[in-house]
């Protein structure tokens, strides 16, 4: 048996002793075999035929051992018995001849010698073939698959000689060049696996079995990650997560952190692996139960790589959270050739998470994707919960609070009294670079300070200086205690000092200084509510974090500097109000259910709420604008429809009704369903019956509230003649001069939206689209009364200079609706000239004047000077 049989072993066959052909592999399309199948739509049921349609390209897993096969794909006749339309296929990197391939009632078959198999690992049957455009553009549909089949060929059977396959990758097909938008979702290339065993046999050291199939969610993190984000991924994911993580650890790192029995560890020096390995430990860990989720903390371009295995390979939902950046500033580890696999990465996931504002702007500016936050949390059992309120006078507040704090006066402070005694303020550090430590040295050493310094190794640092040496520059090294005891130190102390950058291009550690929040600066202020000194440029992440909400104080490595902000921060009115400044934000870093905020912010692509949106708004000024990624589902056509709803949305808005005038099948409706989805949808067209049943049916089911009116909205009612061209799509009230010889009259019914909203009680806040080829303006005029008590959205197609008779041209439309009351809010893309790509139409989004902040503002009547 093939060795590699541990991976699938339902479909290996033994190969000794075989007597009579059999089945080697069988794959039904009503079965849950998704991740034998990349490019595959979901399956679908015809005249009693269960089925999955291909993509463009498409390709089918296969693991058998080399033996000679015939291979039979069953189209169940879906698009004709003799299979009528291009396709190619390939085995491996082989295309088979046409000659060697024969159809009979749409069924596929042609054998394979042992010469075109890869030795040991998958077979990789790829289909390409000249997609349908289906439901209006929505899916690109290729080949009908109702099964497949893999038999052991007769010895006997005359095989086609080697030179007659070419060795042709399917991109190099002149079937593939012709079309356009052909590529698939996911690049074939990437899901190539030749070699698992001989490769495994030879690389890993401790072998993993996969995951247990009760799990649909698995985190990824590398164990050179610092103790920090350890700390923090072992208070976000509970038990079960961490059952199924995967802490990827090379043998050269030092075994540092401690590690729950629960963690799957695996020792692997990954970084040394190519692309095409790394897909291999993917393969292997997580073959037997691939996950529907995926949180991957990278760490290094490897870590990257996984996170795209699991994407490509298992189509998992991946989360790519940047905690610490590696790749932008100072002396990045990552090369030319790393930061593209990052781009990639960052490209294929579903989620970004930053830790921090700055590496927000950085991240999306530099890789152009939308960006959320996640900073470092805190257990909510440590979050400072202080009854006292301070704001309050100081008679007012719980004295005993203020005699706990301890505070330090430099002794050579002389304008300071000395009846409160000398205690130390509390260091907040990772153990530095010689360099580093030397200018924190220098800068307590003059300024008269004496601060607690808690690490957990001291060791580490007595390899840089001795602790004598830093306890005469006023630095006393503690080792670090519980959580608890780290809290109760914190609370009774005045301040915390924290070293940054300079950013003067000489930081070892520019970026994180520029980019990072430190987790043990956010645990500081969510426990114990300290003021803050930050060492250092204003301009770094922490010190504009302390800016922006007035928690301390910035000052350079200067001794002087560092004495005269401790005095300032010291005082007890200074004190009082960067306490409650503190407790007003530190319940915001609680990571009481975190965990279920980040798989439902996976799941759907943006945070399941806005609490840290909410906590770092933009701060102003003209900047790039990042949209979330529209969902998988929606076609290529109307992702810029979905992202001009969501932002629709993110201003607040949520109809109670949404009207589509011009509805056509009704893929508009369900583009806004899925961002609306409880909002009454009232599609109106009065070719509506003509449109094709199929996609119909299928938009109209998906929408929950969806109510259809075959009749043709204008500003009167009765009945009239219409030219319906032969795509429906281009048909119009008005003579547009289209070919008469490709249409048709209709006599259709007509009504207007004032009169449709009376009869069926349409009510509350509307959003309203109108796409009625040239004739918007009629379905203005005919609802005026209603557009002018319910509407506050409206999405109009415009024609920037049409030559129809009747038709508006895009400046009279907009005058048109600024005497209703509505202003210009947002725009997609449009229609083009397919010959000089001049602009000929395009969607315009316009909102009740008074209803937006932005315009009733500027619809206040000014004031006259007295």
């Amino acid at each position: 048996m093939d060795p590699s049989s541990k991976l699938f072993p339902e479909r290996i066959q033994p190969l000794s002793a075989i007597e009579q052909p059999r089945e080697l592999f069988t794959l039904h399309a009503d079965k849950r075999d998704d991740f034998r199948l990349v490019n595959f739509h979901q399956t679908e049921q015809n005249d009693g035929k269960t089925y999955r349609w291909s993509e463009s390209v498409s390709m089918v897993r296969i693991r058998i051992a080399p033996v000679p096969v015939k291979v039979f794909i069953d189209t169940g006749c879906l698009r004709g018995a003799t299979v009528p339309f291009p396709f190619s296929i390939y085995w491996n990197d082989y295309l088979v001849p046409r000659k060697a391939i024969s159809v009979q009632q749409g069924v596929i078959s042609f054998e394979i010698d042992t010469c075109f198999f890869e030795s040991f690992g998958e077979q990789k049957l790829t289909i390409s073939c000249k997609p349908l455009n289906a439901e209006n553009g929505r899916r690109k549909l290729g080949m009908p698959i109702c099964s497949i089949k893999v038999i052991e060929s007769a010895p006997d059977t005359p095989k086609i000689p080697l030179e007659k396959y070419r060795p042709t990758l399917w991109w190099q097909n002149p079937l593939m060049l012709m079309r356009k938008n052909t590529s698939p979702l996911i690049p074939i290339w990437k899901v190539r696996i030749p070699d698992n065993t001989c490769f495994l046999s030879k690389t890993i050291s401790s072998v993993v079995p996969p995951l247990s199939p009760q799990y649909d969610r698995t985190v990824v993190a590398s164990w050179e990650s610092n103790r920090e984000i350890v700390k923090s991924l072992q208070t976000t994911f509970d038990d079960d997560d961490w059952r199924q993580m995967i802490l990827i650890q090379s043998p050269e790192s030092n075994d540092q952190y401690p590690i729950q029995t629960a963690v799957r560890h695996l020792l692997e020096n990954h970084q040394g692996l190519s692309r095409q390995q790394i897909y291999d430990l993917a393969i292997q860990w997580f073959g037997g139960a691939p996950p529907k989720q995926a949180y991957v903390n990278p760490c290094f371009a490897s870590d990257f790589i996984v996170a795209m295995a699991l994407k490509d390979v298992f189509k998992t939902r991946v989360c790519i959270h940047i905690v610490e950046d590696r790749c932008l500033f100072g002396r990045s580890p990552f090369s030319e050739t790393d930061r593209e696999i990052v781009q990639e990465a960052i490209g294929k996931c579903d989620l970004l998470l930053v830790s921090s504002p700055e590496m927000r702007q950085a991240y999306e500016h530099q890789f152009g994707k939308v960006a959320y936050l996640f900073p470092p949390t805190v257990p909510q059992s440590l979050v400072a919960n202080h009854r006292n309120d301070y704001s309050k006078s100081e008679n007012q507040t719980n004295v005993s609070f203020w005699n706990r704090l301890r505070h330090w006066i430099p002794q050579s402070a002389k304008n300071a009294s000395l009846d409160r005694p000398i205690e130390r303020a509390i260091l907040i550090s990772e153990i530095p670079d010689r360099r580093s430590l030397e200018r924190i040295r220098s800068t307590l050493r003059t300024s008269g300070l004496h601060v607690d310094w808690f690490v957990e190794n001291p060791e580490r640092i007595a390899e840089l200086v001795t602790l004598e040496t830093l306890q005469a520059d006023g630095i006393h090294v503690r080792n670090i205690a519980s959580e608890e005891e780290i809290v109760n130190e914190l609370r009774n102390r005045s301040f915390v000092i924290l070293p940054s950058g300079k950013l003067d291009g000489r930081d070892t550690e520019e970026a994180i200084a520029r980019l990072n929040l430190p987790a043990k600066f956010i645990f500081a202020i969510a426990t114990a509510h300290l003021p803050v000194i930050v060492l250092g440029s204003a301009e770094t992440s922490v010190a504009r974090f302390v800016s922006r909400f007035s928690l301390g104080s910035a000052a350079d490595y200067d001794g002087k500097a560092l004495q005269k902000a401790a005095l300032e921060i010291s005082r007890p009115e200074r004190q009082k109000t960067i306490r409650q400044n503190a407790a007003n934000i530190g319940k915001w870093f609680s990571n009481f259910g975190i965990r279920d905020w980040l798989w439902d912010s996976l799941e759907q692509g943006e945070p399941a709420d806005r609490r840290f949106e909410n906590l770092f708004p933009p701060e102003g000024g003209l900047d790039h604008y990042f949209d979330p990624i529209a969902p998988p589902e929606i076609h290529w056509a109307f992702k810029e429809t979905w992202k001009v709803i969501n932002r629709i949305k993110r201003n607040g808005f949520v109809p109670d009704a949404i009207i589509d005038v011009g509805a056509s099948t009704g893929v508009w409706s369900w583009t806004a369903s899925t961002i609306f989805p409880d909002s009454r949808f009232i599609l109106i067209d009065p070719l509506l019956e003509r449109y094709d049943a199929n996609s119909r049916q299928f938009y109209h089911s998906s929408i929950r509230n969806c109510e259809t009116h075959e009749v043709a909205l204008t500003d009167h009612c009765g009945e009239t003649e219409m030219l319906v061209s032969a795509d429906l799509y281009t048909s119009s009230l008005l003579p547009i001069g289209l070919n008469a010889a490709e249409n048709e009259s209709v006599i259709v019914k007509l009504m207007t939206l004032n009169e449709l909203a009376t009869k069926r009680n349409i009510e509350g806040r509307t959003l309203l689209k109108i796409d009625v080829q040239f004739a918007e303006h009629l379905v203005l005029n005919g609802g005026r009364n209603f557009i002018r008590s319910n509407v506050d959205y409206i999405i109009l197609e415009l024609t920037i200079n049409p030559t129809v008779h009747q038709a508006r041209s895009y400046r009279q439309m907009l005058e048109m609706m600024d005497e209703l009351g509505f202003e210009v809010i947002d725009e997609m893309q449009g229609w083009r000239d397919p010959k000089t790509g001049a602009l000929e139409q395009k969607d315009t989004v316009f909102v009740r004047r008074e209803r937006h902040p932005r315009f009733a503002l500027q619809a206040q009547p000014l004031r006259r000077a007295a």
